[in-house]
């Protein structure tokens, strides 16, 4: 089976865009979901930087959690993959989060 469709959710640090808080359950959960969905995961820590709505520059230590599957299972999975984005979203009361397809990015 060829993996050639990668999936990159970026898990923030921060809480409402200031508060820096511990990710790990949120990285461990888009883990455990993307594992359950294409049979594995990766992450890694990078620096990201995000403008907000007023001007002000939020820069946090982002997770990078990725993973590998088919053309045909990206099919398959694609509104269990948005929905993640979106408790993301929630779950850390962003303005929004980037979910990353093949190199292409959406925020949710």
């Amino acid at each position: 089976m060829i993996l050639n469709k990668k999936i990159t959710f970026y898990v923030p640090s921060t809480m409402n865009g200031t508060e820096s808080i511990d990710n790990s359950l949120q990285v461990e959960h888009v883990a455990d979901m993307l594992c359950q969905l294409c049979g594995g995961a990766t992450s890694i820590p990078v620096n990201g930087y995000y403008k907000m709505e007023t001007g002000e520059i939020v820069k946090e230590n982002t997770v990078q959690v990725f993973a590998y599957t088919s053309f045909w299972n990206l099919r398959k999975i694609r509104k269990n993959i948005q929905e993640l984005a979106n408790w993301i979203k929630l779950e850390m009361m962003q303005e929004s989060v980037a979910l990353e397809i093949n190199g292409k990015m959406k925020f949710f």
